[in-house]
C-alpha cells in the first residue's frame, strides 16, 4: 500500500491529525498535496466507513477492533486491507461526509472518507475534523499505541 505504515494508536491519533486545522472539512476534489501525518487508509471506502461507525458511542473500543481486522486482512496484493501510512503526494478524486466518530472523545468528532490517487493506485483516508481544540490534544495524548505497526 504505502511504504511507511504505523499502528492503530497512530492511526485514529495519526488520522485525527491528518486535519491540519480545526472546524475544517477535507481538501476539496482535485486538491494535490500531502497530508503529512499519518493516517488511515483503505482499499474502499466502505471499510473507511466501518472503522468509523464500529464507534457507535464514547468510550468504545470497536473502531480498533474494526480497523485491526482490516489491517490483518491480505488485500490480494499481499498489502495489508488497511494501514495507518503517510501518503506522500496524493490528489484528492472525492469527499464523502460519514458522520460523527467518537473514538476517544466525549463529543463526536465529524468525519469523512477521502479518496486519493497516487497516480498509480486509488485509495481512502479517515479524515477527521476536530470542533474543539481539546480534541486533537487528548487524541494525540491516547494514541492507541497498540495496534500492529505494517512495515514496508
Amino acid at each position: 500500500m504505502f511504504t511507511r505504515c504505523l499502528p492503530f494508536p497512530v492511526l485514529v491519533g495519526v488520522a485525527l491529525l491528518a486535519t491540519k486545522a480545526l472546524a475544517q472539512p477535507p481538501p476539496s476534489e482535485g486538491w494535490y498535496g500531502e497530508f503529512t501525518i499519518p493516517t488511515i487508509i483503505c482499499d474502499t471506502r466502505d471499510q473507511v466507513v466501518d472503522i468509523v461507525k464500529a464507534d457507535a458511542s464514547k468510550h468504545s473500543a470497536g473502531s480498533k477492533a474494526k480497523y485491526t481486522e482490516y489491517y490483518n486482512l491480505d488485500d490480494g496484493r499481499h498489502e495489508h486491507t488497511c494501514a495507518v501510512a503517510l501518503t506522500g503526494p496524493v490528489l484528492v478524486k472525492q469527499a464523502s461526509h460519514i458522520g460523527a466518530f467518537y473514538h476517544l472523545f466525549e463529543n463526536a468528532a465529524d468525519s469523512w472518507a477521502v479518496q486519493i490517487s497516487t497516480g498509480t493506485h486509488e485509495y481512502w483516508i479517515l479524515y477527521i475534523d476536530f470542533d474543539k481544540p481539546d480534541q486533537e490534544v487528548r487524541y494525540r495524548s491516547n494514541q492507541l499505541t497498540h495496534l500492529p505497526l505494517a512495515q514496508g
